[in-house]
């Protein structure tokens, strides 16, 4: 794919794609390169923009090093969509969802899961189902990474917590390879001396979901009885902080209240920090239908945030994960032809153990896999019918993503993109377009990161 020229704040860069790598151009340079793209004359280049021989040669051989070398083009992939390492393929699960309650005590304005109940009865996931659930997947494949604990609300079920803590606990006793590592989402309106003392003794990993400080918090994320949330999410942070240091993550989904309120990205960040000492932010922006009355009239401030959060004067606030996202996937140069890997390395599992590519997309029937209770779950029509759905999906084949720059960077979620377009492998055209430019912008400031410690390539 031919480079992509970013321009901002008086700098100018030349993306490659293939390679994720990129340098900094003047402009006369980037009018070289435009003419030795299209296939402009030498000769007629070189005096249209005195350009000498030598520099010429050296811009192509750029040029020919970093375009149609990359992912999509002569590099074999796994089914993973990962170009292969060299390395043996191994047989892991990299995290399984386990939705332990579809019941939640919260009434949260742009909950997708119908007040935490997805479209089933309310109940909690039994203890026989959780152990059948985790016999499965740890007889099915070689390891599991990460166990996701989910709902609904799933403090409501510490039994069920329990359950999986011991069960993991247990099976690696004696075993030599890594343990799975345990997570949980959590409203934080639940934190109890029990609670407290399961988390700290399975060493489970929380993220606690606060939209920024109760002015913002609680037009959306309320009680039942409309009642917000805010004063005792954050008196739960702080007890659990003490006793376990957990939280390590807050979840935030930035919407139209923020907007109106003006409350920035970089404030959701700086309060977290400040209040509770939490240095990882996950904050993205809500799903819905374009006439919801929380959905974001725009993109912008995901795209402004990147300066915010990198730039000369951002301080040590930490960087919201779509911003890192995109960081380590330049530096990393490991790419996957997916939006989203759910569904191949990713599952997830209802409480009457159905299993689905994502949690989002619990009971909605056309993506349901199969029943962890079903003999051949994992050779049966439907499971291997959405699978290769799945597989055969590609950024590089797509006609809509297959000629787009950021084809190499983008990432998404199939569950967002059911409820925005109805399309797993569609994103929403105001999605993909903030997607881009935090791109660009990630670019940029890195580019101006370089420069003020003198450690950047320019291409002259």
């Amino acid at each position: 794919m031919k480079p992509h020229f970013v321009e901002k704040d008086g700098i100018t860069v030349a993306f490659f794609p293939d390679t994720l790598r990129f340098y900094e151009i003047n402009k006369l340079t980037r009018n070289v390169m435009k003419d030795i793209i299209e296939g402009i004359n030498k000769e007629h280049t070189m005096e249209q923009f005195s350009c000498d021989d030598k520099s010429y040669e050296s811009l192509k051989k750029v040029i020919d090093e970093n375009c149609n070398c990359g992912w999509g083009h002569n590099k074999k992939q796994n089914d993973k969509g990962v170009v292969n390492s060299g390395k043996e393929e191994v047989n892991i699960l990299k995290k399984l969802v386990i939705n332990i309650t579809n019941v939640c005590n919260l009434a949260c304005k742009y909950c997708y899961a119908n007040g935490g109940n997805y479209c089933s009865e309310e109940c909690m996931m039994s203890e026989d189902t959780i152990i059948k659930a985790l016999d499965v997947f740890y007889g099915h494949y070689d390891n599991i990474e990460n166990i996701q604990i989910f709902g609904g609300e799933p403090t409501l079920n510490p039994q069920g917590i329990e359950v999986i803590g011991k069960y993991v606990q247990e099976k690696f006793k004696d075993e030599e390879k890594e343990k799975t590592k345990l997570g949980m989402v959590s409203n934080g309106t639940v934190m109890d001396e029990k609670l407290l003392e399961i988390i700290k003794k399975y060493n489970i990993h929380v993220t606690v979901s606060l939209d920024g400080p109760e002015s913002v918090n609680d037009k959306m994320r309320i009680f039942k009885n409309g009642k917000g949330t805010g004063r005792v999410v954050g008196d739960n942070i702080m007890r659990l902080r003490k006793f376990t240091g957990e939280p390590s993550c807050i979840e935030s989904t930035y919407n139209r209240v923020h907007e109106e309120m003006g409350v920035k990205i970089k404030d959701i960040i700086k309060y977290g920090k400040e209040e509770f000492g939490i240095e990882h932010f996950h904050i993205t922006p809500v799903s819905g239908n374009e006439d919801d009355e929380f959905i974001l009239s725009n993109r912008d401030e995901f795209v402004k945030s990147v300066s915010d959060l990198m730039g000369e004067n951002s301080g040590d606030i930490p960087i919201n994960d779509l911003i890192s996202t995109v960081i380590n996937i330049l530096k990393k140069k490991q790419v996957c032809k997916y939006l989203c890997e759910a569904g191949l390395v990713l599952l997830s599992v209802s409480v009457n153990g159905d299993v689905y590519p994502c949690f989002m997309l619990i009971d909605q029937q056309e993506y349901k896999m199969g029943n962890i209770y079903e003999d051949d779950l994992f050779l049966s029509k439907k499971y291997n019918e959405i699978k290769t759905k799945l597989i055969n999906f590609s950024k590089f084949n797509d006609e809509r993503c297959k000629n787009c720059f950021n084809n190499t960077i983008c990432h998404g979620c199939i569950g967002s993109n059911y409820f925005e377009t109805g399309n797993i492998h569609r994103q929403s055209e105001v999605n993909c377009e903030m997607h881009k430019r935090i791109t660009e912008e990630v670019i940029v400031e890195l580019v101006k990161k370089m420069r003020r410690s003198q450690q950047y390539t320019e291409v002259q």
